[in-house]
């Protein structure tokens, strides 16, 4: 989307490509210190001090594609049945688009702004579609009519990811013992944010749990993403999709964006909404002897080097590094032509070759 300038396109900018900037920002602009915005009581010296990333930078976004827009955003509509209506401590409480409330001013925002103690208390979400639309920062732009020709960033209303399972549809949850003791709360959930150096397919058993486990658990390790218990309860099955996992990965006290991750798969959904569990365990299955041959295949080359007198780790690592971009066009193909019929053949035979 975003391309390289030439030094007089830093000038200005259209309005078409503003508006992206726009929600661009909002969804992960890091965090530090920013513009002082005059009205704010927050401000200090002209300076608006470290609020934290934008809502959106907290997560490792799961999208489910379909084959056009209708189905995908179908895909990702999440009903009240799915989204925290079995959980007493979930309340969606006046939840509107930041377009359908009175218009923002330089000052937090009063219920939504969520204090430094609050943190864990996820009720500042207030519901979905406020999260989906959260205004993590106050901007003002300059233009001349036409074309954008400066902007002022200044901090918003802050939000913190603990414990917002029941509002955010998009992303996998791990429950945090670090997070627990810190905030000595009993119960803490944060997002799981995807890892560069894995690729999607490798946490395919994250999202292939079946909601039953859950149900069957009062407090699980991890919770897949709610779009995908959503496309469960659809009882569509037979038909292709695109996982889509995108997300930031922040440096320097979340100052500086340090990398992205931009991944896709294709895959059948009845993988991800089989009320067989053996589908899930399949897969899962799958992943697992890939990792344990890479694993064996990595260490031999690593024993290889220590005979011959070298340092083992750097033959290692190059070893499972091949093996991963191997297995990764291997893996992703075999995928493809998995369904509920041929799981158990595929899974037994698929690999290998």
């Amino acid at each position: 989307m975003f391309s390289i300038r030439s030094a007089q396109s830093l000038q200005r900018m259209s309005s078409a490509e503003a508006a992206r900037w726009l929600v661009t920002t909002q969804a992960f602009d890091p965090s530090g210190i920013k513009s002082g915005a005059v009205g704010d009581s927050r401000v200090k010296g002209g300076k608006g001090y470290p609020l934290g990333i934008a809502w959106s930078g907290h997560l490792g976004i799961i999208v489910a594609e379909g084959a056009n827009l209708w189905k995908t955003l179908m895909f990702q509509y999440i009903g009240r049945s799915v989204l925290g209506a079995s959980d007493p401590n979930v309340t969606w409480t006046d939840d509107a688009p930041a377009w359908e409330r009175h218009p923002l001013t330089e000052k937090p925002e009063e219920g939504f702004n969520q204090p430094e103690e609050a943190t864990g208390i996820a009720s500042y979400c207030h519901g979905p579609a406020t999260l989906l639309t959260w205004q993590s920062r106050r901007i003002l732009f300059r233009h001349d009519g036409e074309t954008v020709t400066g902007v002022l960033l200044c901090n918003g209303d802050r939000l913190k990811p603990q414990n917002a399972q029941g509002y955010e549809m998009m992303t996998a949850w791990r429950r945090s013992p670090n997070q627990e003791k810190s905030l000595k709360m009993p119960l803490v959930y944060m997002p799981r944010k995807h890892d560069p150096s894995r690729a999607l397919w490798r946490n395919l058993p994250v999202l292939t749990v079946p909601q039953e486990e859950h149900e069957n658990r009062n407090s699980p390790e991890t919770l897949r993403p709610r779009n995908l218990d959503w496309l469960e309860q659809m009882g569509v099955q037979d038909q292709p999709i695109r996982l889509h996992a995108y997300g930031v990965m922040y440096g320097n006290n979340d100052a500086v964006i340090d990398s992205t991750v931009d991944d896709s798969l294709d895959l059948n959904l009845c993988i991800l909404t089989a009320e067989d569990p053996r589908v899930g365990q399949a897969i899962t299955d799958a992943i697992n002897v890939t990792d344990d041959g890479i694993s064996i295949l990595a260490n031999f080359a690593g024993n290889v080097a220590k005979s011959a007198g070298l340092d083992p780790e750097e033959p290692r690592r190059q070893a499972r590094e091949l093996a991963y971009s191997t297995f990764d066009r291997e893996f992703r193909g075999w995928l493809r032509g998995v369904t509920v019929e041929n799981c158990e053949e595929n899974c037994g035979n698929g690999l290998s070759r």
